[in-house]
């Protein structure tokens, strides 16, 4: 039983006096284990109930998972239990033997802790045993006991600083013990010359290998191998701490073993709790050489390092959690948007500088001074991307859940083929890499996760045709020039069967005519082989191309209340656009607007003159633009020597731009460039299509370096080429020497030739056979469909063939702009996005144009920075979307004014609330907090339906008390009262405010309930439990399906077997029904002593699982024994349970 040894109390695992201390603590595991993995199942968004962890972890590590989702699941295991770290071996190549061995020991342990629960939670129990096991507990657990002994000992037993071992309270004991072994080592030194006694950091070194004596020894045999001491193994044998006469029975673990084990399950006050009252764990400081604090300080944390890190539902930062994702945007709102930047005065501009990085120039070619090497460049707190429609994308297919709808993701590149080539009859060669683009419709964080877990699969050795890189992003369309065509493709899946039947044969039919060279793999070839099956993604054409400037009205139709829409409705009513624009455009009206006029016109095909002459016109402006500014360049260069000449003595900054050359490198490569593609617009079209990318790649090198090369190299690159002299005589050009006259005669020629082209068009306009002829020379270096009309028929099939491309106002028709109206004032005739985002008038400071007033009051930019705060205003619905997601609170609700702080500011903030620091003792004065970044914003918050309020918790902290509101034993007695206010923790100056201790204290009433719970509550059931089954014959009457249960003991062993009651009139309670599962519905007729016996059973039920009864068992309870006003419910129910074993017993 338990016993008074040195500090305090000791509880000897192997008395069955002392079981109800180590069940307790083992109920606490369970609930640990059981909490975890219901965080694990929310995270994995895993809905089913009912399955213990061994289901689910088989449920879960399955052979052939991608290592992808294995890793993703071990971190947040392992984010909980370090031990996962132990268990997952990530040396091993094979990944389903990686999973195999996880599955294996986790389970493992998990059931050691079942059994052992069951064994020490009743009085009697049969022996357990773990060989049962394919890998024995007792070699699992020595072997992750040894890893954390030798990490320990690497670790933290060191002098260095950074080590937290040697904590200030054990520096005294360690000096003593260094004159201690100093003086021994000196005594040794007698007889032993060799031994040195004046290095100090030998001596401490030596000092800490002392302290782990109890816990490794190294084997003395050939292997020389450390290993656990017989004290510490985790098997039972004769060095237990708890010799063979202090048991009354035997288990197969050791003391140390089951410490260990119970210690990577229980958080670290937990554990230290538990093994404070445990023989060779209290960690008493004693001033002796062989039992120092160091060496308990040493056992303390081996048995404490592998601990239960809680759940403190903090912010998460997976790539992809909604976590990530609310935080790059609340960042990115509280960075000044580039358009606003731009637009301010250099002073202002300083606002908004966080930092100066400095550096000096550092290489052979720098001749500068010291001063003019020095390079500052500013840490500006701007946004240097738009990344509004990423955001919104990323959201929507994330948290919108379509049913059907994917947005098209771009994969990356697939290499059809990659050789050295040899180009026509010259003795050039070059590498040569065909690519095509790879893009799926599905989910960003899946299609990552997929691409992952395909490399993931390869061999070292085996080589793929797809690049790694660039890793997938959305498919943002862009037009020829790069820039940003602001639209984004998506898949929708149709309902209407006759639409995509028509919209199949039209699409079949305008494909026949596209040649594909029959050898190329088709990209649904390519997705079937990299990709294989994966139900999640679709492949083909897009249904639609939604534009980005629908993405705010998309956004309000999803988050803005009441009227808000499922993703499933937003699917209906794009798809209601696209069948309705299909018969728009396959049965046209000139009463539908947004139809083309080109569908309307006559059937004759006609060459559209006057788009052709604008073009021409253009084209001859540009080549002049080049011209004469080559010229300037031309005579710049040649007066270089002579004004460097005038101004050596004038300061650099005061210098006219001076220009030593007609083209400099980058200049001669953008040029090259051009030239190249301008000349392959006049190579003859069968030329064309033979013409390599790898050709012309050389084409633009040999330009580039034209003075070096022969020009008969350039020649055979085109050798075969017949060009139009009238339009292009490229064998003149190339009679020059260098580069500048030959750029100078090309761009003279072709200014000459449109202008020949130009005039001809103008003369001939109204003579149709010679215009044919002009017409027919222009088609050869201009595309010809961009200037003939084809007959109607023809361009509706090319319309429908294509995506449709969804009309603008597809969420919402409404104008945002209308003549003599006001859109505040006549808000239904106006696109309710657009009216919600007028209504707002809170935004960052840098918005303000009287603040931050506008250098350039141009209305562009005027109108450039409105749509700016738009996408803010709706960035900031996305976020405050994710707060409530992620804090499960509906008033977190964040502004925009708040998100954004000059440097200036938050150092005078930060001031401020360094001023806490040297408050004087005494001061009673409010808590002024840092309040410099969005995370420490204080917030308001309540708890269980406002039972509990607090008036300020920085956003960051909510977590912390999330925890409590997720506790089942909080739930049940929030609810005991119904107008009872609560407060989460006691109040550091509550003295001042009560005249007694308050109760109504979340914290205090779990802290008193784990006290009287594992010393005194389940000790009296215990000992009840002993009594009955000293006074039973018949053991069996106290099972339930072949093991102890409690209900057994008090109906069949107490009330009938002992008090020899007459139990038949029992209304609820019956002999053969699970406790749990029993109907209390008629619990108002049972009798006295009925009543009674259930309140005795549910209260050590619901103890027994770390848990309370519920309301109906406590007023049923204060139907006998009322609770005191200032009395914790633990204490209450200890009482409770004590008058009923006194009532029935």
């Amino acid at each position: 039983m338990e016993s008074i040894i040195g500090l305090g109390l000791s509880f000897n695992p192997y008395k069955t006096a002392d079981k109800h201390y180590f069940g307790s603590f083992l109920n606490l595991v369970e609930n640990n284990l059981n909490a975890v993995f219901a965080e694990f199942k929310e995270r994995i968004s895993y809905k089913a109930k009912d399955e213990n962890i061994s289901s689910l972890i088989e449920k879960h590590f399955i052979d052939n998972m991608s290592i992808v989702d294995y890793e993703k699941k071990i971190s947040i295991l392992n984010g909980y239990l370090p031990i996962i770290d132990f268990l997952d071996d990530e040396l091993e190549n094979n990944l389903n033997t990686r999973v195999k061995n996880f599955k294996k020991n986790f389970i493992i342990l998990a059931e050691a802790i079942e059994k052992l629960r069951d064994y020490y939670t009743h009085f009697y129990h049969d022996p357990i045993t773990f060989e049962d096991n394919k890998e024995p507990l007792l070699e699992l657990l020595d072997e992750v006991l040894l890893k954390t002994i030798l990490d320990v000992k690497k670790k933290y037993l060191k002098t260095d600083k950074t080590k937290e071992i040697l904590k200030d309270s054990l520096r005294e004991e360690m000096d003593l013990l260094v004159i201690r072994k100093t003086d021994e080592l000196r005594e040794k030194k007698k007889t032993n010359p060799k031994i040195q006694h004046t290095d100090s950091s030998q001596i401490k070194n030596s000092i800490f290998n002392d302290a782990f004596q109890g816990l490794l020894y190294e084997d003395k045999g050939n292997n020389k191998k450390t290993q656990v001491s017989h004290r510490a193994k985790t098997r039972l044998n004769p060095k237990d701490i708890h010799k063979q006469e202090e048991r009354d029975f035997e288990i197969p673990l050791s003391t140390s073993g089951l410490v260990f084990l119970m210690s990577l399950f229980l958080s670290k006050k937990e554990i230290e709790d538990f093994k404070s009252n445990i023989k060779g764990f209290k960690g008493k400081v004693v001033k002796d050489e062989n039992h120092n604090s160091l060496k308990y300080m040493a056992t303390h944390r081996v048995y404490s390092i592998l601990a239960f890190k809680g759940l403190k539902y903090r912010i998460k930062t997976d790539t992809f959690s909604k976590e990530t994702l609310m935080m790059q945007m609340i960042d990115e709102l509280s960075k000044v948007p580039d358009c606003v930047y731009q637009n301010l005065s250099e002073t202002k501009q300083k606002d908004f500088i966080e930092d100066w990085n400095e550096y000096f120039k550092d290489n052979e070619e720098n001749t500068e001074n010291l001063e003019n090497s020095r390079v500052v460049h500013p840490v500006i707190r701007k946004r240097y991307e738009d990344k509004f429609n990423y955001f919104a994308i990323r959201f929507l297919d994330e948290f919108a859940n379509f049913k059907t709808l994917k947005f098209q993701v771009f994969m990356g590149y697939y290499i059809h083929d990659q050789r050295t080539k040899t180009i026509g009859t010259t003795n050039i060669t070059t590498e040569r890499t065909v690519k095509e683009k790879i893009n799926v419709f599905g989910k960003l964080s899946k299609m990552d996760n997929l691409k992952k877990h395909f490399f993931s699969q390869l061999s070292d050795d085996e080589n793929t045709d797809w690049e790694f890189f660039p890793n997938p992003s959305y498919n943002f369309l862009t037009q020829a020039d790069n820039s940003p065509a602001n639209n984004i493709p998506i898949y929708l899946e149709l309902k209407n069967q006759q639409i995509i039947k028509e919209k199949d044969a039209i699409k079949a039919e305008v494909n026949q005519t596209q040649n594909r060279n029959p050898n190329k793999p088709s990209k649904r070839d390519l997705l079937n082989k990299i990709l294989k099956t994966y139900e999640d993604f679709h492949q083909g054409d897009p249904t639609a191309i939604l534009s980005l400037n629908e993405i705010p009205a998309l956004l309000h139709l999803f988050l803005v209340k009441p009227n808000n829409k499922t993703g499933q409705q937003i699917e209906n009513i794009i798809r209601i656009k696209i069948e309705k624009q299909f018969k728009a455009i396959n049965h046209p009206s000139k009463n539908n607007k947004g139809i083309p006029k080109s569908l309307f016109a006559d059937t004759n095909v006609r060459v559209n003159a006057i788009k052709l002459k604008k073009d021409l016109e253009a084209e001859l402006d540009m080549l002049n633009k080049k011209h004469i500014a080559f010229k300037e360049n031309q005579k710049a260069s040649s007066n270089y020597d002579k004004l460097l000449k005038e101004h050596q003595f004038t300061p650099k900054n005061k210098r006219p731009e001076l220009r030593k050359y007609v083209f400099y490198k980058s200049e001669k490569g953008e040029e090259a460039t051009w030239l190249a593609n301008d000349i392959k617009r006049f190579m003859p079209k069968d030329f064309k299509t033979k013409w390599k990318g790898c050709q012309h790649s050389e084409l633009q090198r040999k330009l580039a370096f034209y003075d070096r090369h022969t020009k008969q190299d350039i020649k055979e690159l085109l050798s075969g080429c017949e060009f139009d002299h009238s339009l292009l005589d490229i064998n003149a050009y190339f009679q020059k020497d260098n580069f500048e006259d030959f750029f100078s005669k090309y761009l003279e020629n072709r200014i000459e030739t449109l202008e020949g082209v130009l005039k001809k068009l103008h003369d001939f306009k109204n003579e149709p056979t010679p215009l044919k002829g002009v017409f027919k020379n222009c088609f050869k270096f201009l595309k010809r469909q961009n200037y003939v009309t084809e007959s109607p028929e023809i361009i509706k099939k090319r319309i429908l063939a294509k995506p449709t491309f969804l009309p603008r106002g597809v969420f919402d028709e409404r104008p945002t702009m209308k003549k003599g109206k006001n859109p505040l004032k006549d808000k239904n005739e106006f696109a309710e996005w657009f009216v919600e985002y007028l209504e707002n008038k809170d935004y960052q400071k840098f918005y303000n144009a009287e603040e931050y007033r506008m250098r350039d009051a141009d209305f562009k930019k005027n109108a450039v920075i409105k749509k700016q705060k738009l996408k803010d205003f709706y960035t900031l619905q996305m976020v405050n979307y994710l707060l409530k997601e992620v804090f499960g609170k509906d008033e977190m609700n964040l502004q925009l004014s708040e998100l954004f702080q000059t440097r200036q500011e938050r150092l005078k903030l930060q001031g401020i609330a360094k001023k806490q620091m040297n408050k004087e003792t005494g001061d009673s004065s409010e808590n002024t907090r840092n309040q410099t970044y969005i995370w420490n914003k204080d917030v308001p918050v309540s708890f269980f339906n406002g039972k509990v309020t607090i008036d300020k918790v920085k956003l960051k902290n909510i977590g912390k008390y999330k925890r409590y509101e997720r506790d089942e034993r909080v739930k049940t007695f929030i609810g005991y009262e119904v107008d009872e206010k609560w407060m989460m923790y006691l109040p550091h100056n509550w003295k001042d405010r009560y005249s007694v201790k308050p109760i109504n204290v979340i914290d205090l009433q779990i802290q008193e309930y784990e006290e009287i719970r594992s010393h005194e509550l389940l000790k009296e059931i215990q000992n009840l439990e002993q009594y009955i089954y000293d006074h039973t014959t018949d053991k069996n009457i106290l099972l339930q399906d072949g093991n102890p249960n409690f209900k057994m003991y008090v109906l069949n062993g107490l009330l009938i077997g002992i008090k020899q009651v007459n139990i038949p009139d029992f209304i609820v309670l019956k002999q053969n029904t699970n406790f749990d599962k029993i109907d209390f519905t008629g619990i108002a007729s049972c009798s006295e002593l009925e009543k009674k016996t259930i309140i005795l059973i549910a209260i050590r039920n619901k103890f027994a699982h770390n848990q309370l009864p519920n309301k109906m068992i406590y007023d049923l309870a204060n139907e006998f024994l009322k609770i005191e006003k200032n009395e914790t419910y633990a204490n209450y129910y200890l009482k409770v349970l004590k008058k009923m074993i006194s009532d029935l017993a």
